[in-house]
C-alpha cells in the first residue's frame, strides 16, 4: 500500500498492443506448434476414415425452357427454390419435381434395387428418408432440371440416377398418355350418345311416316293442294256434264247412268282425300294437320340438332386424337448419368485446412488470453495490502 502523499500505482491498460500479442503467441509457440500439428494429423486420419461418395448427375431441360421465368438455386430434395422463397412458376418442372418426389418412384426404386437390404434396414419408411437424404434437386438460370443422385458404390450411383429417369419418363408418359386418353374417351362417348340418340328419332320418325304419310310434308303440301284443285274441277266439270244429260236424256238411260257413277267416283276419291284414306297418302287428315306438322317439324329439328352436333363431335374426336399422338410427352434429356470416376464428397484437403486453421486460431487466442490473465492477476495480487 502506497504511502499517504506519494502517487498511486495506475492499474496496466486494457488494451492490448500488436507487439504484446505478438510476444505472447512467441511464447507459447511451442503449445501452438504442438496442437497445430496434432489436429493436423488428426483431422487428416478423421477425414481418410470417412467414407467416399460418388454422384451421378442428369439433366432435363423443359419443352417450354426459355420461354418461363424460372428463379435459379439449388436445394434439397424435398422443397426446391423454397430456401429462396420463391415459388416454381414453369408448370412442366413442377410436373417433373412432383412426379420425383411421389411415393410410386421412390417405392419403385427401392424395389427395384432391393434398397431395404443395401441400406441395411426394415422399413421402407426408414429407406424413404435415406433415399431422399441422396436425391438432390435444383434448377439452372436457363430452366433445366439437375437431378444429382450420390451413394458410396459409383456402379450404384449410376444405376439409381439410371433408375430415377426412367421412372420419371416412364411416369410422364403414362400420365400424358392417361390426359390424353380420358379427352379421347369423352368425346367418343359422347359421340355415341347422341348417333344412339339420332338413331331413335329416326326410327320415330319412320314410324310417324308410315303411320300418316308425312314423308316430305314440306313438299306434300303444295302436291295436295294441286290434286285437290284438280280433282275439285274434276268433280265440276262431271256436276256439269250430269245436269245437262239430265235435261237432254231420259231417265234410266246408260249414258246418264255413266255419268252418274263417273261423277259419284271422282266425289268419293275427293271425300277419301280430304279425309286422308287415300291410296296415294299425298297428305293425312285435314282435321289432324296441325298436330302432325308440329310433330313431324320437332323430328326434323331434333335431327338436325344431333347432326350439327356430330358434325361438331367428329372433327373434335380427330383432333384430340392428333394432339394425344402429338403432346405424348418426352423428356428432353441434355445429359445422361455417367459413371463416376472421382469422389464427389468427403473434401478431406478441406477437412484437414479448415481444422488446422481452426486450431491454429484458437490456440493463439488461447495464448493471448492466458498471458493477459496472468498480468492482470499479478498487478492485482501487487496491489493488495500487506
Amino acid at each position: 500500500m502506497t504511502a499517504p502523499g506519494e502517487p498511486q500505482e495506475q492499474p496496466p491498460p486494457v488494451d492490448l498492443t500488436l507487439r504484446e500479442i505478438i510476444g505472447s503467441i512467441w511464447t507459447a509457440r511451442i503449445t501452438i506448434l504442438r496442437n497445430f500439428l496434432v489436429m493436423a494429423v488428426a483431422s487428416a486420419a478423421v477425414a481418410l476414415l470417412l467414407p467416399v461418395w460418388f454422384a451421378s448427375t442428369f439433366v432435363i431441360l423443359p419443352s417450354t425452357a426459355g420461354n418461363q421465368d424460372i428463379a435459379p438455386g439449388s436445394m434439397g430434395f424435398g422443397n426446391p427454390l423454397a430456401g429462396l422463397g420463391f415459388g416454381l412458376s414453369n408448370e412442366e418442372l413442377n410436373t417433373y419435381i412432383s412426379v420425383l418426389k411421389s411415393r410410386d418412384v421412390r417405392d419403385a426404386l427401392i424395389e427395384a434395387f432391393d434398397l431395404l437390404r443395401i441400406y441395411k434396414v426394415d422399413t421402407i419408411e426408414d429407406a424413404l428418408l435415406i433415399l431422399d437424404d441422396r436425391i438432390e434437386i435444383s434448377v439452372s438460370d436457363e430452366g433445366a432440371l439437375r437431378v444429382l443422385v450420390t451413394d458410396r458404390d459409383p456402379q450404384q450411383t449410376k444405376a439409381l440416377a439410371d433408375g430415377l429417369l426412367a421412372e420419371l419418363g416412364s411416369t410422364m408418359m403414362t400420365l400424358g398418355v392417361a390426359a390424353g386418353q380420358r379427352q379421347t374417351r369423352f368425346i367418343a362417348s359422347r359421340i355415341g350418345a347422341v348417333e344412339a340418340e339420332l338413331l331413335q328419332i329416326e326410327a320415330e320418325l319412320e314410324s310417324f311416316t308410315q303411320k300418316y304419310g308425312t314423308f316430305d310434308l314440306p313438299a306434300q303440301i303444295p302436291i295436295f293442294m294441286e290434286k285437290l284443285i284438280e280433282m275439285e274441277l274434276e268433280l265440276a266439270q262431271a256436276e256439269i256434264e250430269y245436269n245437262i244429260a239430265t235435261s237432254s236424256s231420259r231417265e234410266g238411260s246408260p249414258e246418264l247412268a255413266f255419268l252418274l257413277i263417273t261423277r259419284n267416283e271422282i266425289r268419293a276419291q275427293l271425300d277419301k282425300m280430304m279425309a286422308g284414306n287415300s291410296t296415294a297418302k299425298l297428305i293425312p287428315n285435314l282435321d289432324e294437320l296441325p298436330a302432325i306438322a308440329v310433330r313431324y317439324a320437332q323430328y326434323q329439328r331434333e335431327i338436325q340438332i344431333n347432326s350439327s352436333i356430330l358434325e361438331y363431335l367428329y372433327p373434335q374426336l380427330e383432333q384430340a386424337r392428333l394432339k394425344a399422338a402429338k403432346d405424348e410427352p418426352t423428356l428432353q434429356i441434355l445429359d445422361y448419368p455417367q459413371l463416376p470416376q472421382k469422389k464427389y464428397k468427403p473434401h478431406r484437403a478441406l477437412i484437414v485446412i479448415s481444422a488446422t486453421l481452426f486450431t491454429l486460431l484458437i490456440s493463439c487466442f488461447w495464448a493471448v488470453f492466458q498471458q493477459r490473465w496472468a498480468t492482470l492477476s499479478r498487478s492485482v495480487s501487487g496491489g493488495a495490502p500487506a
